[in-house]
C-alpha cells in the first residue's frame, strides 16, 4: 500500500520487523501490553513536529482553531435548535390560533378586528398561548380517536360474535332469515374500521 508507510518499531529482524503505525497501535490496545512480545522492546510514542514548529502554540492559532470548531460543529446545531424552538413554540401556535379564530368567528365577527393591534407583544403572546392550548387539545383528541379506532379494530370481532350469538339465541327459529340490514351494518362498520 503506497499510502501507508511501514515502520520498524522494535529490535526484531526479518519480515516481522515492519508494521503499519495504526496496526501496531490497534494490536497494543487489543493485547494491553506496551512492549514487543518477541524482543521485549518497550514501545514509546513521541509526537513528531515539523522543524519550523514553535515550542508554544500562539494564542491566535489556538483561538482560530476554537472558533473554527465552534462555527463548523456547534453553530449549525445551535441555529437549528433555535429555529425549531421558535417555530414550534411561536410560529405554529400563533398560526393555529389565527386559523382557529378565522374558522370559528368567520367573516362577520372578524370585521371589527384590527389586525395591526394583534401584532403588539401582549396580543401576540396571548395568541401564542391560546395556540399552544389548541395544539395540545388537537393532539390529545387525535390520540384519543386513534386509540378508540384501534380498540374497535382489535375488539370488533368479539363484539360481532357476541351480537350474532345473542341474535341467534333470541330468535333461533329465524336462523336463516337473519335481519339482513343489521348484518350489513355490522359488516360495513367492521370493514371501515379495518381500513
Amino acid at each position: 500500500e503506497p499510502d501507508r508507510r511501514l515502520f520498524a518499531p522494535c529490535k526484531c529482524s526479518g519480515s516481522i520487523r515492519f508494521t503499519h503505525a495504526d496496526c501496531l497501535e490497534q494490536w497494543l490496545e487489543h493485547s494491553g501490553k506496551s512492549y514487543c512480545e518477541l524482543c521485549s522492546y518497550k514501545f514509546e510514542f513521541k509526537p513528531l513536529y515539523d522543524a519550523g514548529a514553535p515550542d508554544v502554540l500562539p494564542w491566535s492559532e489556538l483561538l482560530t482553531t476554537v472558533l473554527r470548531i465552534v462555527c463548523f460543529k456547534w453553530l449549525p446545531f445551535t441555529v437549528r435548535a433555535f429555529l425549531v424552538i421558535v417555530l414550534w413554540l411561536g410560529v405554529a401556535p400563533w398560526c393555529t390560533s389565527w386559523l382557529y379564530r378565522m374558522w370559528l368567528l368567520r367573516a362577520s365577527a372578524m370585521v371589527n378586528v384590527n389586525f395591526s393591534e394583534r401584532f403588539d407583544p401582549v396580543h401576540a403572546t396571548s395568541d401564542i398561548f391560546s395556540g399552544i392550548i389548541l395544539i395540545v387539545c388537537i393532539v390529545f383528541s387525535f390520540l384519543a380517536l386513534m386509540s378508540f379506532a384501534d380498540f374497535l379494530r382489535f375488539n370488533l370481532d368479539h363484539i360481532d360474535e357476541a351480537v350474532e350469538e345473542e341474535f341467534h339465541v333470541q330468535q333461533p327459529f329465524r336462523r336463516n332469515n337473519v335481519d339482513q340490514d343489521t348484518m350489513i351494518k355490522i359488516r360495513s362498520w367492521k370493514c371501515l374500521l379495518r381500513k
